[in-house]
């Protein structure tokens, strides 16, 4: 008595081809949200590293300030001196230029600009995207140890990258 050699049958096949199919599908799925999140952190981080260079220029700047910052709700604008971030003719920034930063906060545009101009009238600008509100204050009432300025405090809301801002 001869065996028949055992075969797949047809709905064996389709089982596997189905099986196969969901898997497949859930992979992309994956690693289509892995790419989605991977660029979300990036977006992320670099307006991180954005936001870090403002407020290192807004530090540097309130360091040398010649006089008092001016301030309202949404701004900040102090006149100081420094070395200009950007680079002249010869590819090597100048310094030190007196020039005048200002911190301003864009309701509108969910924008956070510091713009600064030099004595000569050059102007260079930073941007962050995605700012909830800013909030601009000085401490009048504190005496501070060399007795001039009080200092100034900025708190920056930022919002999650990506994120619809509600019509208004």
């Amino acid at each position: 008595m001869r065996r028949r050699p055992h075969a797949f049958t047809i709905l064996e096949v389709m089982i596997s081809i189905a099986i196969l199919a969901m898997l497949t599908a859930a992979l992309m799925t994956f690693g289509f949200s892995l790419g989605e999140r991977r660029d979300r952190l990036m977006r992320e981080g670099e307006r991180g590293a954005m936001l870090s260079r403002v407020m290192d220029r807004v530090e540097r700047v309130s360091a040398s300030a010649r006089r008092p910052a001016s301030t309202g709700s949404s701004w900040l604008e102090i006149t100081g001196r420094g070395v200009w971030p950007a680079a002249g003719e010869s590819g090597v920034p100048a310094g030190p230029v007196g020039f005048t930063g200002r911190l301003e906060f864009s309701r509108d545009a969910g924008e956070l600009v510091w713009r600064e101009t030099s004595e000569q009238g050059d102007e260079v600008e930073l941007v962050i995207g995605d700012v909830e509100a800013v909030l601009v204050d000085r401490f009048d009432d504190l005496v501070t140890t060399s007795g001039s300025r009080p200092p100034v405090r900025v708190s920056i809301w930022l919002a999650a990258v990506g994120r619809v801002r509600p019509a208004e």
